[in-house]
């Protein structure tokens, strides 16, 4: 046989079933656009210029082969549904004396053309479609937009190469099933139905169990760190048990429907029933994929924005004030002798630049950390370095009595050896007393609200107590300990910030003088002290790189995940059209009409399509502790923000959900009803 007829039966193949072959080319297309995006923005020199801008090349670079490895997955998906439905055709070749390698090189030259029209119109996208995701991501990062286009062959070159690839695995997979697949076989492959499946009562109790265990795992983390060391064993248990429920639960569910008379012998229900008991072990597979990974664009989509929408949030969590500095001291006489001097510098550098002053605050404090069991803390400088988890691990907030009356507008009253406390994370509850090392103990007399909380420690994944004491001297005792017999454990802080309606230009550029200002004054002197000054206006563009490419990502892996999802959804029904249009012809012949046929389809499709989304919802409700503990490490502590972008993707997912049921069961009604294609 010449190549020409193999190149004409390969396209005649993929024009005559081109239902099946036109959404695996969009498909194709789809993953290599955004494939190709991804590598486009990595090698970004207008990304990479920005504040921040190499965090994100490398959070981008990483995206790219996260993508390249789900394209793989789902192809491998489609291809297999693709070669069920082709085995028939390749079977009929095979007995009007065309050989195997005949058909070898038929799907050889398929797959040459399959990955040409994807990699070609996937590149020609990405290249129309990249510079304005590079404006997208600029934005996004609030940075400045340059319209000049620049052209990459790395993006195209990578493309080509890892699609190329993916496709000769596919090539190699189908090769693989023709060889092992006897003529008789390829046949009657498409029509190789199911036995009637026994309920499993067994799987579906133990994968409620593994459910049960995901949700407590995810729901109990008592901590941000335990949340995100459990909620990747979360995700594998919940895996799982969605198989396992699915699997098992959809054949209890047929068998229990078949056992409702009332419901089962009504004419839009019998067939539906009787058609989903013989395929439901595949069939729950399937909607158990669809609820993974509607999942995963729910939980993806809601956290990546709540983190853009409430970075703003989290910026001022991180810099309470417009302009800040924070001097550390090794001594409390240092700290003393400082505080004016500090107090001096920040006025003279704010009215020489004119600023106006909203809003002002200057406070001192001492902090050390230790590992906290019950009420001991040891503050041992070994421990805390070489600890393995932050479960225990603690920082200690320690602030004068009058300083703390002065802030609140309190009248509060202690004694030596006693303390006010506040936990930020709410570690503790009732604790009467606290032993450092039993160096000093103090005495615990009350709980405080919060009234002044350290940027870095707002952001900190460790916890933080927050101890109101009469004076320093009732920590006096920990001045003793160090690191490594160098510098003292037990560090003293001075914070002063104010707020300010003046340009941020100004800002900037006072921020700017007021650290030369310090380091001229403390450099010299003292390498020990150190004074770190900030301005918000500076740090928000490296915060909205960071923030912002997180975002962008989390679309990006999004859109694979709802391509996978639609190319699931269609092909699942596409398939089970196909193997139900046989018996519904049957049905029609014996007197069934369309009208009952439509009310059979919607009842099947009712009884078992929603599902997955349905569960995929209660999967997030689940995660939804674990997520905000997470996301709490992002400093996004505002709920409301999180609620609501969840509460959002939810409903638009459930919209799209539904677009997609009613498009895919038009498909199905078509194929049973014996409509034909245009």
């Amino acid at each position: 046989m010449k190549i020409g007829l193999y190149a004409k039966l390969a396209v005649d193949g993929i024009r005559k079933n081109r239902k099946l072959y036109v959404p695996y080319i969009l498909t194709g297309i789809g993953m290599v656009t955004m494939f190709f995006i991804i590598s486009f923005l990595s090698g970004s020199q207008a990304v990479n210029a920005l504040k921040g801008g190499s965090n994100i090349i490398q959070t981008l670079g990483i995206g790219a082969y996260v993508i390249a490895l789900f394209s793989a997955l789902f192809l491998f998906y489609a291809n297999a549904f693709l070669m069920r439905r082709r085995k028939k055709e390749f079977g009929l070749y095979n007995i009007i004396g065309m050989s195997k390698k005949n058909i070898a090189k038929i799907i050889f030259i398929e797959n040459i053309y399959l990955y040409l029209l994807s990699v070609v119109g996937g590149v020609f996208l990405g290249t129309v479609l990249s510079k304005a995701a590079e404006l997208s991501i600029i934005r996004i990062m609030h940075g400045t937009v340059d319209y000049s286009f620049s052209f990459s062959f790395e993006p195209i070159r990578l493309s080509l190469g890892f699609f190329a690839v993916i496709y000769v695995l596919l090539l190699l997979n189908s090769l693989r099933q023709i060889k092992l697949t006897s003529p008789a076989e390829l046949l009657h492959s498409e029509k190789a139905g199911e036995k009637t499946p026994k309920a499993n009562w067994l799987l579906g109790v133990l994968g409620l169990v593994v459910l049960g265990v995901a949700y407590v795992l995810a729901i109990t983390a008592k901590s941000p760190i335990d949340a995100l060391m459990l909620f990747l064993i979360a995700v594998i248990l919940v895996i799982l048990a969605t198989y396992m429920l699915f699997i098992s639960g959809s054949v209890t569910l047929c068998h229990l429907l078949k056992k409702n008379k009332k419901y089962y012998y009504q004419t839009k229900h019998f067939v539906s029933v009787s058609q989903m008991m013989f395929r439901m072990k595949r069939g729950g597979a399937g909607l158990a994929s669809i609820c993974i990974l509607a999942t995963m664009v729910l939980v993806m989509m809601a956290s990546s924005a709540s983190l853009y929408f409430g970075s703003e949030d989290a910026l001022h969590s991180r810099y309470p004030y417009d302009i800040e500095s924070i001097a550390v001291f090794p001594s409390p006489e240092d700290f003393q002798q400082s505080k004016a001097n500090i107090d001096r510098i920040v006025e003279q550098t704010a009215e020489n630049n004119r600023i106006h002053v909203t809003k002002q605050v200057h406070i001192g404090y001492a902090s050390v950390s230790g590992m906290m069991k019950s009420n001991y803390i040891e503050l041992d400088s070994s421990a805390v370095n070489n600890a393995v988890s932050f479960k225990d691990l603690c920082t200690f907030c320690f602030f004068e009595l009058e300083d703390y009356n002065r802030l609140t507008g309190n009248h509060l009253t202690l004694e030596h050896g006693e303390s006010y406390v506040y936990f930020f994370r709410n570690r503790a509850k009732d604790l009467s007393a606290l032993n450092f090392s039993d160096l000093t103990t103090l005495t615990v007399k009350g709980k405080i609200e919060p009234f002044f909380v350290p940027g870095d420690t707002a952001v900190s994944v460790v916890d933080c107590c927050f101890c109101v004491v009469k004076d320093f001297s009732d920590i006096k005792p920990i001045q003793s300990l160090t690191y490594d017999g160098e510098a003292p454990l037990l560090e003293y802080k001075y914070e002063t910030g104010f707020n300010t309606d003046t340009a941020e230009e100004i800002q900037i550029e006072t921020a700017k003088q007021m650290k030369k200002a310090f380091e001229s004054a403390y450099s010299e002197k003292d390498d020990k002290i150190s004074i770190h000054t900030s301005s918000l206006a500076a740090e928000r563009e490296d915060f909205y790189g960071t923030f912002g490419g997180v975002f962008f990502l989390g679309i990006m892996l999004s859109l694979v995940f709802l391509f996978a999802t639609v190319m699931i959804i269609y092909y699942k029904q596409i398939s089970e059209g196909y193997e139900d249009a046989g018996r519904f012809e049957i049905m029609q012949k014996i007197g069934m009409t369309k009208r009952e046929i439509k009310k059979s389809i919607n009842s099947q499709m009712m009884t078992v399509f929603f599902a997955p989304v349905l569960m995929a919802a209660l999967h997030l409700a689940a995660a939804f502790p674990a997520i905000r503990k997470i996301l709490l490490l992002f400093n996004l502590t505002h709920l409301g923000i999180l609620l609501i972008t969840t509460a959002v993707t939810v409903v638009a997912f459930f919209l799209f959900y539904a677009v997609v049921y009613k498009i895919t069961s038009n498909e199905y009604y078509r194929i049973v009803s014996g409509m034909k294609d245009d």
